[in-house]
């Protein structure tokens, strides 16, 4: 059934595009594709801005690539002195026709956004659900007392930026007998971790894992979805991946 509101749609789209939804509901998803008209332009905008953002990022990759070379002709050229050539006449300096000028607006839009994607950090709570932490206390065995204290100081690694502290520590907490809602956090900051460590793959894998989940309790927002996606593509196109 399509989701009523504008996040949760936008959450199922999303998950469509990643092949990460169940197969009934992704039957779902197609019938009210091929039904509906309107569904199907916002997912079909949506493809479109998924694309425009795969090839800028492309674009991006190859620019860096061809300056990098340049640089090295550069330095390898012998540097020949020259006199500045100086026109003989000077053409005025034209109108911009309009649709250059909303070219260049929708790229500059592109740009602000792909870049805020994938340089801005991304959103670790340093919180957790207060259902949570007035629930269930009945969890009191020493084993659940050292998951607790490894997530928790997992999760401090995670927000200080030693990953390398923080990725062993979680995951002992998802080998743990320990509510699910600890087991899906710590995965998370796992993910987030491993793009810390410049581990790429595992990100990517343990990323996949919490978005074919259909019962993952440990609420992530849409954008910090996003973030960690692209940033995990970047990472992977240039290399960071042990």
């Amino acid at each position: 059934m399509r989701p009523k509101t504008a996040y949760e749609q936008l959450e199922w789209i999303d998950a469509y595009f990643q092949n990460a939804l169940p197969p009934q509901e992704r039957i779902e998803f197609e019938d009210e594709l091929r039904t509906n008209p309107e569904f199907a332009k916002e997912v079909a905008f949506m493809q479109q801005v998924e694309d425009v953002v795969d090839d800028f990022l492309l674009a991006e990759m190859v620019s860096e690539i061809h300056a990098e070379k340049v640089q090295e002709w550069h330095a390898e050229e012998p540097r020949v002195h020259e006199a500045p050539v100086v026109p003989l006449h000077q053409p005025a300096a034209g109108r911009v026709p309009w649709w250059k000028w909303s070219a260049g607006m929708a790229a500059a839009a592109t740009i602000a956004f792909t870049s805020y994607i994938t340089l801005s950090p991304i959103e670790l709570h340093d919180s957790l659900s207060q259902t949570i932490r007035g629930g269930d206390n009945s969890i009191s065995e020493q084993p659940s007392r050292v998951c607790f204290e490894n997530f928790y100081a997992g999760r401090s690694f995670v927000m200080t930026q030693q990953p390398e502290q923080a990725i062993p520590r979680l995951q002992q907490v998802i080998d743990c007998e320990v509510r699910p809602y600890f087991k899906d956090a710590s995965k998370w900051y796992l993910t987030v971790a491993y793009l810390q460590a410049d581990q790429a793959q595992q990100a990517e894998n343990m990323y996949q894992e919490i978005t074919k989940n259909p019962d993952f309790q440990y609420d992530i927002n849409w954008l910090d979805k996003q973030k960690i996606r692209w940033q995990i593509r970047i990472a992977k196109w240039f290399g960071k991946s042990n």
